[in-house]
């Protein structure tokens, strides 16, 4: 790449005009005017001559233009489309750009140099240049954001949240004051590892200070392993924040010990994983009802994610008993829609990082707790928390004020690849005569390849003439390399699980499909359904065998054994031998190899990695089972039994 070797600058046409009148009006002379001005004096001398030669129609700036490959208005579209793909996630590389670069050049017919056609692509001081001509673009390094992020924010399904949000606005006349956003955000303590909207991002420790050259520098952290703990965030329009509320990865609830050193307010909960659960999110909406005292005489608006922790049975009645108003946000599109993402979450994640950081400082040789992360979190809470930023990040999302034009058609650009119409939308829009509407790009100028008129040859047959493009004919960039696009839509199985969508939880209809599909899933569970058969036993029917009245040589069993003042224990063996007993006459001791409860797969059962065989009584022979069936044809199930009768009633091993 080329490096300039001066350090020279050249002088503005008005400061070059200043010095040249300097000389031929106030007599200066070349040197004196030179190094007043900061020009070059053999310069100054140049344009003396030309002022002499021109008067006032002489130019006193360069008139030499820097070679460049394309014009201005080929390098203005280049540019658009390389904005325009970045605006969609599927950003070009600087390699894949220069040879972008080398393929849009040739299909205008511009001329370009010897290196260009032998390298296969345009080399790095165009690039250079390129960006150096457009301000507006750069070499950035792209955030990671999954496809569902990318497909869910679309024209159709922010246009569904507003329309209810709208409905609600006209519905209650909600003030500031009565709107609220709450969302949950996961840390992973002792790992120094912060968690936000269900996805981790990995906390990076801050720069210091070190030694230059040095192939590596550390920097003191926590454990490597972490315990996952939830933190509940709840902001209203009107600018104020609730006090945060906890989730600690417990059993029992200690709140003593876990909000030690804290003011009254904060709320903490316990579950041993962590997480959010439907339980412990009535008792947030409880907290909530204490703070805002919202009642069905004053109502309030509660703006959520869909996650199924917000959206049990439970806690909607609740929340409609207490005045609270549920409007879900759609799938994935939080990072636009929720104003706790968008300005409140950024810089509380920046201020726990440098909490984190400060604390291990400050206490050499200590490992961090869930304990300690809380007075941490507070401090940075109430730093991002500021009703400048809470107001600001309802107004981004066009919450509060409301707007429903917030957001342009820049930002619906991310779902363009992938906004395609769907088949069963298609069929009735085709027979209603509709069509539906996509996300549409930017005007840019485009134009196909042109080709010679096809030639006559003598014998009558039409022979195709070369492709060529005329100087007259702009090919954009868009026909050289297209906008990515997905493939057409399949139609949608009936089966599996339904799209999520925005809509108001509160309102009875959905409430009651809330219920009905709550129902549904509580039902899907039921042991029965796992059954090939629908024979019930109960430990009364085990003393008489319904099947067989003895057990014979590879016979499968039912073992009982008798726990002391617990309940009866039973296994499954197989018959192998038999041994004559001491006692009564016909009576015989079994051997028989004990096989063990499936953890992997209902009602079966699988030989234990060492072979287990005893001499059992015959009396502790409670029934003798059927016949096993086959559980599967793979090598992992091969050895594993399943027998046709219900034995979910015995404590089974």
């Amino acid at each position: 790449m080329f490096k300039r070797k001066t350090t020279g600058k050249y002088a503005s046409s008005d400061q070059m005009k200043k010095a040249v009148l300097a000389v031929i009006e106030d007599g200066y002379s070349y040197r004196q005017s030179a190094i007043e001005h900061e020009v070059n004096r053999s310069t100054l001398s140049d344009y003396v001559r030309r002022h002499k030669k021109c008067g006032a129609l002489a130019s006193y700036s360069p008139n030499f233009k820097q070679k460049k490959i394309f014009s201005e208005e080929q390098e203005k579209s280049l540019a658009d489309y390389l904005l325009n793909c970045s605006k969609m996630f599927y950003g070009l590389t600087p390699k894949a750009t220069r040879r972008l670069a080398k393929e849009y050049a040739i299909s205008n017919g511009v001329k370009v140099p010897e290196s260009w056609v032998t390298n296969q692509t345009a080399g790095e001081d165009w690039l250079s240049g390129f960006l150096k001509r457009n301000h507006n673009l750069s070499i950035r390094k792209p955030e990671a954001t999954s496809l569902a992020r990318m497909t869910s924010f679309n024209r159709s399904n922010v246009e569904k949240f507003q329309t209810n949000l709208r409905k609600l606005y006209g519905r209650y006349h909600f003030t500031p004051s009565e709107i609220f956003n709450i969302d949950e955000v996961l840390f992973l303590v002792l790992l120094k590892c912060v968690t936000y909207n269900w996805s981790y991002d990995c906390h990076q420790t801050s720069k210091s200070c070190g030694q230059r050259g040095a192939s590596q520098v550390g920097q003191a952290t926590s454990r490597e392993r972490g315990e996952l703990m939830t933190k509940v965030g709840i902001i209203g329009a009107s600018g104020v924040a609730l006090p945060p509320v906890w989730v600690f990865p417990r059993v029992r609830q200690n709140p003593a010990r876990m909000l030690c050193g804290l003011a009254s307010g904060p709320l903490a909960l316990a579950h041993k994983t962590g997480w959010m659960t439907s339980e412990n999110f009535i008792h947030v909406l409880t907290f909530f009802v204490q703070f805002t005292r919202c009642s069905q005489e004053k109502k309030v608006l509660l703006i959520m994610d869909n996650h199924g922790s917000h959206l049990s049975g439970e806690g909607v009645k609740y929340a409609k008993d207490n005045g609270i108003v549920l409007l879900t946000l759609p799938p994935h599109t939080s990072n636009k829609l929720q104003p706790l993402d968008k300005t409140i979450f950024g810089p509380f994640k920046i201020f726990v990082s440098q909490g984190i950081d400060d604390w291990m400082i400050a206490h050499p040789g200590q490992v961090i707790s869930i304990y300690d992360l809380p007075k941490i979190c507070i401090q940075s809470w109430d730093r991002a928390a500021t009703p400048v930023n809470i107001k600001s990040g309802f107004l981004s999302t066009g919450i509060c004020p409301f707007d429903q034009n917030i957001f342009s058609d820049d930002d619906f650009l991310s779902s363009f690849v992938s906004d395609r119409p769907d088949p069963e939308s298609c069929a009735e829009a085709a027979e209603s005569g509709l069509l539906s509407r996509e996300t549409s790009l930017p005007h840019t100028e485009s134009s196909t390849l042109r080709s010679k008129p096809d030639e006559e040859s003598s014998d009558g047959n039409t022979v195709p003439g070369p492709s060529y493009i005329p100087c007259s004919v702009h090919v954009s960039p868009e026909c050289v390399r297209p906008y990515p696009k997905a493939q057409p839509r399949k139609k949608r199985s009936e089966k599996g699980r339904k799209r999520g969508r925005s809509f108001i939880a509160t309102d009875t209809p959905e409430k009651k499909l809330l219920e009905e599909k709550e129902k549904q899933s509580d039902e899907s569970f039921t042991p029965e359904k796992s059954l090939s058969t629908d024979e019930v036993c109960s430990e009364e029917d085990i003393s008489t065998p319904t099947l067989k009245e003895k057990a014979d040589l590879g016979d499968f069993v039912l073992v009982k054994y008798d726990a002391h003042g617990k309940k009866s224990v039973f296994y499954v063996g197989k018959v192998v031998d038999f041994e004559d007993s001491d006692g009564e006459e016909n009576e015989k001791d079994l051997d028989i190899k004990f096989y063990r409860k499936n953890p992997k797969a209902v009602n079966s059962f699988v030989e234990p990695l060492v072979e287990d065989i005893h001499a059992v009584e015959s009396n502790r022979v409670a029934m003798v089972l059927p016949n096993p069936i086959s559980v599967g044809g793979s090598k992992r199930q091969m050895g594993a039994l399943r027998f046709p009768i219900n034995l979910f009633c015995f404590n089974m091993r």
